[in-house]
């Protein structure tokens, strides 16, 4: 594996074989190097990549300190065996990056992958041909990760789900989310209250609560309100305790929705401002100031809506273009609910989340088509809607 890194480095500079070999070896023994078809000592390796201006790590000491760390976070992070595990991710990640060149090369790419940064399909394949026992299963995590980012969903939960699953029970909360982010929310509330379980007995109050959300989001897109609101408000709970101002307003945007959704427009205003004073200043708030401003416009409050509206402009959100021209017309059309042309944008906002994937979104969109062709007798498609989501009617 280290003939490859030194091998993808040297293309990378544009150094020849002959260049970086000089004086250190001969270019046919670092060509072998390269293709890993033979072992050379550490003091080559370490000049080859010295004259790459890159620090190979191979002190006995530091590698030992590496492997002890790595050790623990692995048992902790898998089996479970400490609470450790998932405090260390972070210090683990940037112990990590310092081991890329030396002789804990794939610990280390593999760690950081999995974490952190998503890899190249070819990097994959890479680490494959080298992977031991002990990291098959980051190598696995990892190219599930790799087709979740990719948006192949179902390849990816395929991958996890090829895992003997009761052996490695952090995978759960992953198979929740996979199949929460599929649409699949039956699964996730399986996976979810399997992971919930799990985690309850041994005191991971951060898991719980990202549970928490995925159960509470899952009910809510399934339209059951009930267990929506029950869960919705485990999550606040959480999110007050470790005081993460991001679950938080989740949690008040998750209930503004939902009041939203049964008319409750007074209601609804209350809680989706909550989630955006409370978020304040993060990246994620296009959800909340659209739905804010379409409420807004029900509520017959165009000057909220307009706000709303402004700073949806100023987003670079996939939905920005479409989601503009369906508020400006609501703003500025005071009997939009009656007439065609709306139902027409609504149409189009749900194809598109519905192409992207957003299934959140979409039902969101589903409710208000429904209203809309009702609301211009179009009785016909709100009736296939009505079968097709089962959704209730308020």
């Amino acid at each position: 594996m280290i003939g490859t890194l030194i091998k993808k480095e040297r293309i990378a500079l544009n150094i020849s074989q002959e260049a970086l070999a000089h004086g250190i070896c001969a270019p046919s023994y670092l060509s072998k190097i390269e293709n890993e078809t033979t072992i050379c000592s550490d003091e080559i390796i370490q000049l080859l990549f010295h004259r790459l201006s890159i620090d190979y790590i191979y002190d006995e000491l530091l590698l030992d300190q590496f492997e002890e760390a790595y050790s623990l976070w692995f048992e902790g992070y898998f089996f479970d065996e400490d609470r450790c595990g998932y405090k260390l991710c972070q210090e683990m990640i940037q112990i990590s990056k310092q081991y890329f060149y030396s002789p804990k090369t794939i610990e280390a790419h593999l760690l950081n992958y999995l974490v952190d940064v998503v890899p190249s399909w070819e990097e994959i394949d890479i680490f494959s041909k080298y992977t031991n026992d002990r990291n098959q299963l980051l190598l696995t995590l990892v190219q599930a990760k790799y087709h979740f980012t990719n948006n192949n969903i179902i390849k990816a939960i395929e991958v996890i789900e090829s895992l003997p699953l009761a052996k490695y029970p952090m995978v759960y909360n992953q198979l929740a989310d996979y199949y929460f982010s599929f649409g699949d929310y039956n699964k996730a509330i399986e996976w979810a209250k399997t992971s919930f379980h799990h985690y309850s007995q041994r005191g991971y109050l951060e898991i719980l609560m990202r549970l928490s959300s995925t159960l509470s989001s899952s009910y809510y897109n399934l339209f059951d309100y009930t267990n929506a609101e029950m869960w919705n408000n485990t999550l606040l709970r959480f999110a007050v305790k470790l005081q993460h101002s991001g679950f938080e307003g989740l949690a008040y945007y998750n209930h503004g929705a939902s009041v939203f959704q049964a008319e409750h427009y007074k209601e609804a205003e209350k809680y989706l401002l909550k989630s955006i004073e409370i978020k304040d200043g993060m990246d994620d708030l296009f959800s909340n100031y659209q739905k804010r401003g379409i409420n807004a416009v029900f509520l017959k409050d165009l000057e909220i809506a307009k706000e709303c509206l402004s700073f949806i402009e100023k987003s670079d959100h996939p939905l920005k273009d479409i989601s503009v021209r369906l508020l400006h017309f609501m703003i500025s059309n005071e009997e939009f609910n009656y007439t065609k042309e709306y139902c027409e944008l609504l149409e189009e906002c749900y194809e598109m989340v519905l192409h992207k994937k957003h299934y959140g979104m979409t039902l969101y969109y589903v409710m208000l088509l429904y209203r809309g062709y009702k609301n211009t007798n179009q009785y016909k498609k709100a009736l296939l809607l009505k079968e097709k989501y089962n959704f209730p009617v308020f």
